[in-house]
C-alpha cells in the first residue's frame, strides 16, 4: 500500500466547488435539458446530459467512498510536562479500488496548542486505490491535566470535490500532562528513627517495607518467608526489607478548602509543589507516597503507597495530573480506614490555609505520633483565630519556593 505524507489543504481552498451542486441549479439544468430535447438542440442536449451525468456519478461516488476507510490517531508520547512538544499523527487508509478525496480535522482541548503557531488544522489529499496518507500536527502542552485528542472528523468524497461524507473516527487518545516542576528551597523535615540509627546501618528491618526477595537462608525467622513468591518459584523465598530507620515521606493533598474558596490558581500551585517535592525526595533516596481526597479524572486510586522504584514517581505524577479540585471523600476517613502508615513515616500535609482544618489534621497526626509538616498557600488565616494554639511546623508556599 503506497503512502502519502503531510499533504495539506489550506482553509482558503475550501469553498463551494461548483454552483452545479446547488439543488435549484440542478432543477434548472433538468428543465433546460427537457427544452433542448423538445427543440432539437443537439449540442446543448449533449452538454447538459454530460453535466447531469457527472453530478449523478459524483453522488454515487460519495455513497461508495465511505466504505473501507480506516482512520487511526497516534501520539509519539502520551506523558509530558507543560511546555514540552508532542507529535499528533493521523493515518487514513483507502482499502478499496475506488479513489477518494479525503479531508481531516483533528479535535483537541485548548490546553494543547499547535507548536507551529498556525491556525488552520484541516488537511487533505486525494487517495488512490489501496493508498494511505499520514497527517501530522506538532502540539505543545500548556497546562496540567488529562486531555483527550479526538475523535477526528474525516470527510471523504469524489475526486471532483462535489460531494463528501462525514466519518467520525472512533480512535481517541489521552495526553497526560504532569504538573510543572519548580525549584524548591530546602527545609527541615522531622524524623522518627528507630533506635536513632540512620539509613542502611540500622540493625532493625521494617517488615512493612519490602523491596525484593531472595533465596531463604536457614536460621532466618519464618515471618520473613514470602509465601507467594515461594509458591510461584517452587522454592522458599524470603523478603528483603529496608532498615526501619529509612526515611519515608507521605504527601497528603487536602482539596476541601481549595474547593470551598474556588482557589484554582492556588490549587495548581500546591500540586506543582507536591510533584516537585516527590521528585526531589526520590532523588535523595527517600521513599515517598501520596494520598488525596480529591477526584481523579478517569478514575484510579487516590492513594499511592510509600515506596521506591522506577515506577513510583511516574505513578505519583500521573495521579497529580489527574487530580481535580472537587472533593471525593472525607480525608479523615480516608486516612483512618484506607491508609496504613509504616513506622517512621513523616507526613507532609498540603492544604489551602492554616485554619481549623489544618490544625485538626496536625492534631490527628500528633495523636498518632507521626511527625508532620504542613505547607499552605495562605498562611494569614491563622492570624484570624487568636484563641487557637500556635501551630509550629507550618510553612507557606512562598517559604519553600525558590
Amino acid at each position: 500500500m503506497s503512502q502519502i505524507r503531510n499533504t495539506s489543504i489550506n482553509a482558503e481552498d475550501y469553498r463551494l466547488p461548483t454552483i452545479l451542486i446547488i439543488p435549484a441549479i440542478q432543477v434548472m439544468a433538468g428543465v433546460f435539458l427537457f427544452i433542448a430535447l423538445l427543440n432539437g438542440h443537439h449540442e446543448l442536449t449533449v452538454l447538459l446530459f454530460v453535466v447531469i451525468s457527472i453530478l449523478a456519478g459524483a453522488k454515487i461516488w460519495r455513497k461508495l467512498s465511505a466504505a473501507k476507510i480506516d482512520c487511526d490517531t497516534t501520539l509519539d508520547r502520551q506523558r509530558v510536562f507543560p511546555g514540552e512538544n508532542l507529535l499528533l499523527a493521523t493515518r487514513v487508509r483507502n482499502a478499496k479500488l475506488l479513489p477518494v478525496l479525503a479531508d481531516i480535522s483533528p479535535s483537541f482541548a485548548e490546553s494543547l496548542q499547535r507548536a507551529d503557531n498556525l491556525e488552520d488544522l484541516q488537511k487533505g489529499c486525494s487517495l488512490l486505490w489501496f493508498q494511505e496518507a499520514v497527517f501530522e500536527w506538532p502540539l505543545t502542552a500548556v497546562r496540567r491535566g488529562v486531555h483527550r485528542i479526538g475523535p477526528a472528523e474525516l470527510k471523504v468524497g469524489d475526486l471532483f470535490g462535489f460531494y463528501s461524507n462525514k466519518i467520525k473516527s472512533e480512535s481517541a487518545v489521552d495526553v497526560i500532562v504532569y504538573p510543572r516542576l519548580i525549584p524548591l528551597k530546602p527545609f527541615r523535615l522531622p524524623r522518627l528513627d528507630m533506635f536513632g540509627v540512620p539509613g542502611v546501618q540500622s540493625p532493625i528491618e521494617d517488615p512493612v517495607y519490602v523491596y525484593g526477595t531472595r533465596e531463604y537462608q536457614s536460621g532466618r525467622p519464618a515471618r520473613y518467608i514470602h509465601w507467594k513468591a515461594s509458591a510461584r518459584l517452587s522454592r522458599l523465598q524470603e523478603k528483603i526489607c529496608e532498615p526501619a530507620a529509612q526515611e519515608k515521606i507521605l504527601l497528603i493533598i487536602d482539596v476541601d478548602c481549595f474547593h470551598q474558596n474556588q482557589a484554582y490558581q492556588d490549587f495548581e500551585g500546591i500540586v506543582e509543589v507536591a510533584g516537585s517535592l516527590a521528585v526531589n525526595l526520590d532523588r535523595d533516596g527517600i521513599a515517598v507516597g501520596l494520598a488525596t481526597n480529591g477526584e481523579l479524572t478517569g478514575g484510579g486510586s487516590s492513594i499511592i503507597p510509600i515506596g521506591r522504584g522506577s515506577e513510583q514517581i511516574p505513578k505519583i505524577l500521573e495521579t497529580l495530573a489527574r487530580l481535580r479540585i472537587t472533593p471525593k471523600t472525607d480525608l479523615r476517613h480516608l486516612l483512618t480506614h484506607r491508609l496504613r502508615l509504616p513506622y517512621g513515616t513523616t507526613v507532609i500535609y498540603l492544604a489551602y490555609d492554616s485554619g481549623q482544618s489544618c490544625s485538626d489534621m496536625l492534631a490527628f497526626f500528633r495523636y498518632r505520633r507521626r511527625p508532620t509538616v504542613s505547607i499552605v498557600c495562605n498562611g494569614d488565616s491563622a492570624i484570624e483565630m487568636p484563641q487557637k494554639p500556635r501551630m509550629t511546623n507550618v510553612l507557606t508556599v512562598e517559604d519553600i519556593c525558590g
